[in-house]
């Protein structure tokens, strides 16, 4: 019997300003973990699909996580490029979760994941809920 006590669960969509050469295969990875004071837990990492040559991709997918609490909670975004080899960073953000007030309503979050000064900067926009 498998039990689900709390759940946070996320949906995403990506804004990036690039001027990419093409052919280039964006994906996200979620981190989950509780950043205590001593001692980190880690909850896991979940990655989405990968979209071909989107600076705008809607994943339209859905990610959970089975947590205890929000308590310290840091969900770490990456947005990233599937390269041959080493896959490459295009973006990074941290959201602690703790302070958004989440509830069983999904709630959209706009974070930044790239900071550009020359072109616009690249965003990340989640919708986010929690049920105990």
């Amino acid at each position: 019997m498998v039990s689900i006590n709390n759940l946070l669960g996320a949906n995403a969509t990506i804004v990036l300003s690039y001027s990419h050469l093409l052919p280039f295969f964006v994906f996200m990875k979620f981190e989950l973990e509780q950043d205590n004071y001593l001692k980190d837990k880690n909850y896991g990492e979940m990655v989405s699909t990968t979209k071909k040559d989107d600076l705008n991709p809607v994943f339209g997918e859905d990610f959970h996580f089975n947590i205890p609490t929000l308590e310290n909670m840091v969900l770490t975004v990456k947005v990233m490029d599937s390269d041959y080899g080493r896959d490459g960073k295009l973006g990074k953000c941290k959201i602690k979760l703790e302070k958004l007030g989440l509830s069983t309503e999904p709630q959209e979050i706009k974070k930044k994941v790239d900071n550009n000064i020359f072109s616009a900067d690249g965003y990340v926009f989640l919708k986010l809920s929690y049920a105990n």
